[in-house]
């Protein structure tokens, strides 16, 4: 019987862990630091020279910083 391959993510905000199947992702996109799980998003905090932070948030928390970035603009 064929390994399943999975990957965990947990909402850095709330925890909430979610299981994603790597079967159906394309191969050039197994970059893990970029796949999540639909409706995630990836944040990161960059000055100049270098990442603050970086963090991802799930579909309930994502909120938060879509509306930080609406009023940025």
């Amino acid at each position: 019987m064929a390994r399943k391959e999975v990957l965990f993510s947990t909402c850095d905000r709330c925890f909430k862990e979610v299981e994603t199947d790597m079967e159906p992702l394309v191969a050039a996109r197994r970059d893990e630091k970029f796949i999540l799980p639909d409706g995630w998003i990836h944040v990161s905090g960059n000055t100049r020279k270098t990442t603050i932070f970086e963090m991802d948030l799930c579909d309930d928390c994502k909120g938060i910083v879509i509306a930080a970035a609406g009023r940025a603009g």
